[in-house]
């Protein structure tokens, strides 16, 4: 669901083991080491592991329990030994809704989307507007604020997230076209925002066609080289199926 490589060579694993998900630590063989529970951590969705400047691990994903608003976006904070939870910061971006979480990168950005308005249980029918959202996360004080917001025709997520040389951030997700048909909906979206999380540089810079729903393959991923940017995406197919593009 999730994994890092810290600077020891270890790594930091998110599991699932039936409802329960937990955060493994293993040493750089693969020999398990410890783990800890990760409290109401949401299961089978997508899970980033964080090193911050001190070299501290976490876990980033959704949590969804007595405490949240329905799918809240969590940071669980390992021991240093990692057999314990030492802190959890829970979030909501004030819609009292989702909050979907897919990446996040140092020094502490996370982007998914945020319910704003339609059921929070994706098993009930009914018409959902989603923004597609940048939060961040510090370290320094356990605490998580959004950056930004955005939409272009109430159905946008960001999917994969990369930080570039100068500190800017590149987002790739989905945004779905206004006159949105009932196959391939959703274009292929890049975002690309000044270091303030803020100030959008340019895009988004679109490809159409690419999903028509949040059924299949959501994920999209973006790296940053010297000089370009590489995007993989999920692409609905003429058979009815999917393969990745580039």
């Amino acid at each position: 669901m999730g994994i890092g490589k810290d600077a020891f060579n270890a790594f930091w694993t998110v599991v699932s083991e039936g409802a329960a998900v937990s955060f493994a630590h293993a040493d750089s063989s693969g020999a398990f080491i410890s783990s800890a529970t990760l409290q109401d951590g949401a299961s089978d969705l997508p899970w980033s592991v964080f090193f911050d400047a001190t070299g501290r691990s976490y876990a980033i994903g959704m949590a969804d329990g007595p405490a949240t608003q329905a799918l809240d976006l969590a940071v669980y904070k390992a021991s240093l030994s990692g057999d314990a939870v030492e802190s959890r910061t829970l979030f909501d971006s004030g819609f009292a809704n989702n909050e979907l979480v897919f990446d996040a990168k140092a020094p502490g950005w996370i982007v998914g989307a945020a319910q704003s308005a339609g059921p929070a249980d994706f098993e009930v029918d009914g018409d959902r507007s989603l923004s597609m959202a940048l939060w961040r996360f510090d370290p320094s004080l356990g605490t998580v604020e959004s950056s930004t917001i955005s939409s272009r025709a109430g159905f946008d997520f960001g999917t994969g997230l990369a930080v570039d040389a100068d500190g800017s951030l590149w987002i790739a997700g989905y945004s779905a076209r206004p006159d949105a048909p009932d196959i391939g909906g959703l274009d292929l979206a890049l975002w690309h925002y000044a270091s303030d999380g803020q100030t959008l540089l340019g895009g988004p810079f679109l490809k159409p066609g690419y999903l028509s729903d949040l059924d299949g393959g959501i994920t999209a991923r973006v790296h940053v080289a010297a000089d370009a940017v590489y995007v993989a995406a999920t692409r609905i197919n003429g058979a009815a199926g999917f393969d990745v593009a580039f």
